[in-house]
């Protein structure tokens, strides 16, 4: 985050564990999105934070909001619909976790399940934290 410096940064939720008919997140996601949100607060932005860095010359910085995807409650939505295929192309090239299985299916319900609640075609949610400066 100091050397790269984003204003915005993107993770999935590291409370999500849903049940039943409801998605359940990994293990190794939950995790990979609480190290995230730690990494942006208070560690991006706090001098005293990793002072090794400021010896390489990265300065704190301040990420303005963070877009929190599978949230339990969004509060934003994208329309996503021109760009689904590509999201699907993108995934089937995952092979290391997808195999030979085609995600088209369960991504586009969920895609679809996420826009009607906008009137979209297909969406992504999220829950936007937005962060003051320090």
């Amino acid at each position: 985050i100091r050397i790269h410096k984003p204003t915005v940064v993107v993770c999935g939720d590291p409370t999500v564990r849903y049940y039943g008919n409801v998605y359940l997140n990994h293990p190794d996601h939950r995790a990979a999105a609480d190290a995230a949100l730690d990494a942006v607060f208070p560690s991006a932005q706090t001098r005293l934070i990793f002072p090794e860095l400021l010896d390489e010359g990265l300065e704190p910085h301040h990420v303005e909001s963070v877009w929190i995807h599978g949230a339990d409650r969004p509060d934003t939505w994208v329309d996503i619909g021109e760009f689904l295929p590509l999201k699907l192309a993108a995934l089937r090239e995952h092979k290391t976790q997808m195999g030979e299985w085609d995600p088209a299916e369960m991504i586009t319900e969920w895609a679809r399940e996420q826009g009607r609640k906008r009137k979209l075609a297909a969406a992504e949610s999220y829950r936007v934290m937005r962060l003051m400066e320090m």
